[in-house]
């Protein structure tokens, strides 16, 4: 628990399905860390912690995020956190797009971001996890960035500036 003095935003992993876990533990493992340089900056602490409750099941062979932000609800309220952002290894699933990134809730104060797409090897590239980390952390910063109610900018190199694919994560 952070001290009452410390400013802290939670960042939980959630390995859902289990598969190739040492693999995805260092990627958020290198990506958090990232995150947490860049807020403490800021004077801004990160309380990294896995979730080690029930599974979820894909509905319609995908994972709904709102899935995820009622465990991030509990999971926030029960440490007293003002900021989650939740990190798993599967694909989200949108309404409107075949897949999502992230979903910030400026109402909850929660975030769900995803892994599944962000390593350069499930677009049948090499594999490179040093990318999928860096990508890691501009998506936390970004998906926090939302929680804070910051707007999209036209700078490209920001990292609020707007994502469209998995790409933009590159060079910000």
């Amino acid at each position: 628990m952070p001290a009452s003095d410390e400013y802290s935003i939670g960042v939980m992993t959630m390995d859902v399905e289990g598969k190739n876990s040492e693999a995805f533990r260092d990627v958020v493992d290198r990506g958090v860390a990232l995150f947490e340089r860049a807020l403490d900056q800021l004077g801004l602490r990160v309380d990294p912690f896995s979730f080690e409750g029930p599974h979820l099941t894909p509905g319609a062979g995908a994972y709904a995020p709102l899935d995820f932000l009622q465990i991030g609800i509990a999971e926030k309220l029960e440490r007293k956190l003002p900021f989650l952002l939740i990190v798993t290894e599967v694909d989200l699933s949108s309404s409107s797009l075949a897949y999502t990134l992230a979903l910030p809730s400026q109402l909850t104060n929660v975030g769900v971001v995803s892994t599944k797409r962000l390593d350069p090897g499930f677009w049948g590239d090499d594999p490179d996890p040093e990318r999928a980390a860096s990508r890691l952390g501009v998506l936390l910063l970004h998906t926090f960035g939302h929680l804070l109610n910051l707007r999209h900018t036209d700078d490209d190199t920001n990292v609020m500036h707007p994502l469209e694919s998995v790409e933009d994560l590159d060079g910000k």
